[in-house]
């Protein structure tokens, strides 16, 4: 729900309602009875809140599957929408990040023609340098050029 709140193909999502990241089990499953189907992982859900817990239990199944296969994972397809709360979005991205490391699953972030899930969107402005740095855990220099460069760290 977080991830494609006001989503324009979601014809039960509220066009004017901001969804929030992390919260209480309580508002999520107020926010997903109206989505039918779609709103069914909240309402099923043994996680008391929607946060990294609840995504880690979303993503354990295939963890598990893929333990018991030999294989390893990927998740080729994730984001949030450009209509989310800017700073939610990024507490979901770290979260996100987090529980890949832990389960050491391959990803690529959704950023496909600006289709309401583009990284160099405007949405992201003020967070896109600090989602690549969350995902590609380097340190961010903010020094003007390499020559006077006093941020780089030793190895």
């Amino acid at each position: 729900m977080f991830t494609h709140q006001k989503a324009h193909w979601v014809k039960q999502m509220d066009p004017q309602k901001d969804v929030f990241y992390p919260e209480s089990m309580e508002y999520y499953r107020s926010q997903s009875a109206v989505l039918g189907e779609q709103g069914e992982a909240v309402l099923n859900s043994s996680a008391e809140t929607i946060g990294k817990e609840f995504l880690e239990i979303m993503v354990k199944g295939a963890v598990l599957a893929a333990q018991k296969a030999g294989t390893q994972l990927y998740c080729g397809e994730f984001g949030v929408i450009d209509q989310a709360p800017v700073p939610d979005t990024l507490r979901w991205f770290r979260d996100v990040h987090d529980i890949f490391e832990k389960y050491q699953i391959g990803s690529s972030i959704w950023t496909y023609k600006e289709m309401d899930f583009g990284l160099t969107g405007k949405h992201y402005d003020d967070i896109r340098e600090e989602i690549i740095q969350i995902w590609t855990q380097e340190q961010l220099c903010s020094c003007q050029t390499e020559q006077l460069c006093s941020c780089q760290t030793e190895a």
